[in-house]
């Protein structure tokens, strides 16, 4: 997926449909999209925060999990992973196995 959010072509809302059952389920067509969120509009003029799912999403019992880009700033569609600017990293606590996951978790 490009780096980049479109600028146009969201749709307003998206429903998923995953089974209840107690065996994890991945969906491969379910991948990739970016998202628009916080959406204001000001006279013509549409102001966002960006976002893009990597990647499938999977369910299982209690849990939905994939692997997404959020940049904070108001109107900036750039969304290039950068482990060192992400705020979601682990914390000091963090176990090494945890640390090795964000670590390769790069694209």
């Amino acid at each position: 997926m490009p780096a980049l959010a479109p600028t146009e072509g969201y749709a307003p809302e998206m429903i998923f449909a995953f089974d209840t059952l107690p065996t994890a389920a991945t969906s491969s067509d379910l991948t990739g999209y970016y998202l628009r969120l916080r959406a204001q509009d000001d006279g013509g003029k549409t102001s966002a925060h960006y976002a893009k799912i990597h990647g499938r999403i999977e369910a299982g019992p209690g849990r939905v999990a994939f692997r997404f880009y959020y940049n904070p700033r108001a109107d900036d569609r750039r969304l290039a992973f950068a482990p060192g600017r992400n705020v979601l990293r682990p914390g000091p606590a963090a176990t090494p196995i945890e640390q090795a996951r964000y670590e390769t978790s790069q694209p």
